[in-house]
Parts: structure tokens; sequence; C-alpha cells
């Protein structure tokens, strides 16, 4: 996980300005340039995750359409500025340090609305510097720099009244991981982990800053993963490596909704517990199971799966999100065996156990299911001798006959059976054929009946050998007599 040195850093983890970090459109006023009429500065801030905008076309500007989750509450301030001849209009360590005696007039403060949008109407014309003097999403040391905007701007050829400007912010990558937690069976568990910062609870203010006031993770589950009702577990680091658990209730909430969006929300009493308890740059871990179980087959193959989280100070419909870049993965097998003899037919009516990944253990250096396990699935041979299995995890799985075709006697010990990429086919399938050889058959064709005539046959030699061994000795010891 990639740490970070302030407070909202998930959100904004880094403001970058270069020669193009606005992107500035309007709306053309095709009478020519008024130098008395008023102007209208619109900033609007809103969250770039991707680090992208849509500008929209340059050829025909008008009001893009701007992507990202507005930034609400965050304070701005423009003043009007004299510049000196062959000021770098494009170089921000130069506009950030403006002195004072260059700005002339009042400053006009305002706030960023619901849709993240900071109205600055009926400006007198000329260059003016924009300031944003407290944010709703970062630390004061983490403010959007100071930027240069001409009103009206001569843009395409044409004056323009109407200014809009498109605040462009560049992230790195949060302190957000996810990961595949374990896998077992159908199970497949998924990990999220965020940092533990400075200002969570309420009970901790920061200095300069708000609280967080909400923190949520958000998963839109893949259609071939199921949630286990009941699964979601929340704890947090209190010293490397230790985890408490978060109980739910009054501290979050979570569940599945509408659209297979798996939703978790740390509450305020969550929030505080973890402020006053939990490792300074340690973990908040939120984890829950899916289930791949019976899927189809076409369905088999790579899971990948996202989750978005949910940070920040504003109500719940505005929030900020920052997905991860590389989300974690797990793949969906299949098992397919067919039951057949040495001589290659095939055999109806085996049945196997299939026992998971967390009932195999090993004794006396083989393997074997544990005691009292309950086996994952029960697989019939069929008239083709042909059973399956789909939605398998990755993992060490055991076989056991418990049943054998008849006149076959099943394998006394347990298939080890290794599902993965690289004994699984193109289709993401293990196949196995497994054969009742002659050291399993039975004696003669393999009838059951052939047990019954070798005990009897047995049983008549051992009689023979038992006559002629008693009228041996009645034999000598009539001999002795006489």
């Amino acid at each position: 996980m990639k740490k970070t040195k302030m407070l909202w850093a998930i959100i904004v983890a880094m403001l970058l300005i270069s020669s193009n970090i606005i992107t500035i459109f309007a709306q053309p006023d095709l009478s020519g340039r008024d130098p008395t009429a008023p102007v209208t500065l619109t900033v609007h801030h809103r969250t770039m995750p991707d680090g992208v905008i849509d500008p929209g076309n340059p050829a025909n500007p008008g009001f893009p359409n701007p992507i990202g989750v507005p930034i609400v509450g965050s304070q701005w301030q423009i003043q009007q500025v004299n510049l000196p001849s062959g000021f770098d209009f494009n170089n921000p360590d130069a506009v950030a340090s403006i002195p004072p005696d260059w700005l002339v007039g009042p400053t006009f403060p305002s706030a960023s609305n619901a849709s993240g949008e900071v109205l600055f109407s009926d400006m007198n014309q000329g260059v003016f510097l924009v300031r944003e003097l407290e944010s709703a999403v970062t630390s004061l040391a983490e403010l959007h720099r100071p930027f240069l905007v001409d009103l009206p701007l001569f843009f395409n050829n044409e004056w323009v009244y109407d200014v809009h400007v498109y605040i462009k912010q560049e992230t790195e990558s949060p302190p957000f991981d996810k990961e595949v937690a374990d896998l077992d069976g159908h199970i497949i568990s998924w990990a999220f982990s965020v940092e533990i910062l400075a200002g969570l609870g309420t009970l901790l203010p920061i200095q300069n800053s708000t609280p967080v006031t909400f923190l949520s993770i958000v998963d839109v589950l893949d259609p071939r993963l199921t949630f286990v009702t009941g699964s979601i577990e929340v704890s947090y680091e209190t010293e490397p490596g230790v985890f408490e658990t978060v109980p739910d209730g009054i501290h979050w909430t979570g569940g599945l909704g509408a659209g297979n969006t798996l939703t978790v929300n740390i509450l305020e009493d969550g929030r505080n517990m973890i402020a006053a308890d939990g490792l300074a740059g340690g973990s908040i871990r939120v984890q829950f199971d899916t289930s791949i179980e019976g899927i189809p087959i076409d369905y088999l193959g790579e899971i990948e799966n996202t989750g978005t989280l949910y940070y920040g100070t504003r109500a719940a419909h505005e929030f900020g999100s920052m997905p991860g870049e590389v989300p974690p993965t797990a793949t969906a097998f299949g098992f397919e065996l067919t039951k057949v003899n040495t001589s290659n037919t095939v055999l109806p009516g085996a049945i196997f156990h299939l026992f998971r990944q967390s009932d195999v253990e090993e004794y006396e250096s083989a393997l074997r299911p544990r005691t009292g396990a309950t086996p994952l699935a029960i697989l019939e041979s069929d008239d083709s001798g042909f059973a399956y299995i789909y939605g398998l995890t990755q993992g060490t799985y055991l076989l056991v006959e418990v049943q054998a075709p008849t006149g076959y006697n099943p394998f006394t010990n347990p298939i080890t059976l290794e599902v993965g990429p690289t004994t699984a086919n193109d289709e993401f399938i293990v196949v196995a054929t497994i054969t009742n050889s002659s050291d399993f058959e039975l004696p003669l064709t393999g009838g059951a009946g052939t047990l019954l005539f070798t005990i009897i046959g047995l049983s008549l030699i051992g009689g023979s050998v038992l006559f002629v061994i008693m009228y041996a000795r009645s034999r000598k010891k009539q001999e002795e007599l006489s």
C-alpha cells in the first residue's frame, strides 16, 4: 500500500499544474469586444481519478460535458492583478509567487456548489488571479495552485465573456489496496484495504481541515460472483500485522443492493473507534466472500473485481471516488472426469466425493480429507462414464471414490487433484480419465459372483486337506493299539 502524508490524499493525492493544467472554453459573443461589458467566470472543480477531462470540440466551443465527481464546498477567491510586461502566464511557480502589491481592487470569494461549480459573475474586465483558499477534500498544504485567467478571453478569434475553466487534476495511485484474500472450493474471498489517516474520526479533528463524514467501499460485482450473505468482516490494524474486528450495527453497515452492488459504510462510531485505537499508517480492512458455485461452462475464466473507495466530507451522493489501478483477479475452473476400465470401456455408476482445499490435510506423508469433513461435491459417472463440476477455484482438492462401478473395487487411496492454470486446458477445465486397472478388478471377469465361487473352492480344498490329516492320524493310532 502506498502511504500518504496528507489527510485527504485518498481523494486528491497530488495536484499537478503545468502549462496545460486548465482547459478554457467559453460561449462566443459574435458582436465583438465591448470594453464595458461585464464578464463571468465559472471554475469547474471536480475530482479526476484518471486525470482525463472531455474538453468538447475546440472548433465549436460550448459547454463540455465535465466528467468526474463534483467537489462541493471548496472556497475560492479571485482578484484583479496588474502584471509587468513579459510575465509568463504558464509558469506556475511565478504565478504562485505574485507579490501582494501587484493585486488591485477587491477580492471576490465564492464556494463550489452541488455541481462543483465556482461562479464569479458581473466581473470587470482584466487579468485575474484565481486561488483556492479552503478545500472540502484536501488539507491547506494541498490546495490547488493559483492560476491566471484573462476576462474576457480571446478564443478562436472571438472575444468570449462567459469564460469556463476546467481544472484538470491528476492523481497518484491512491492508498487503496485490493486483493484476493482466499480461495476455497467455490468461494473467493476479496479484501479491500485503506490507510488509516489522521482526521478519520470526529474525535480527532485536524487543524485547517474538516474531519471525514463518510467512508464507503462500493463494489459492483461481476455477474459470475454471488455474494455470500453475512460474510462481510471489517477490521483495523492496531499494531503491525494485528487486526481488531469492528462490530457492525452502529459501527458499520453493509450488504448487497441493486445491480449486484455491494456497499460497506463505516459509520461515525466506527470511524471514531478506528481513529482512537488504530495504528497511524495502518490499514482498515474490509473482507467478504463470493461464490462461483454452479456457474455455466461458458462463464469459466478470469474474473476481475475492482471496487471503489469513497472518502470525504460531503454528503453521500456527492462523494469522490478513487478506483485502484490494477484490479485483483481470480479464475473460475471446471473439472471433468471419465470413468473407464483397462479396455477403455466407460463405467457408469462410480460415485466420488470431492473435498475442498480447507478440508485437505497431510497424515503420515499422505494427503487425506480432514476427519468429519463434508464433501464439496458428489460426482457420479453417467452412462457415458462422465461426471463434471464447474465453478472451482485454484487449489489442491482430493477425490475419493466411495462407490465403484458394479463389479469393481473402489480406489482405496484419495486421488490428489491439482486445479490451476498449469493443469487446465484452454477452456479452464481440468480433464481426467480414471481407470479401474486389473489391480482393482475382481478375479476373472470382474463379476461379483466369482468371489463366491472362489471362496467355495478354497473351502473345499481346505476341507480335503483337513480330511487327509485326520485320516492319517486315525490310522496311526489304530496301528499303535494293535
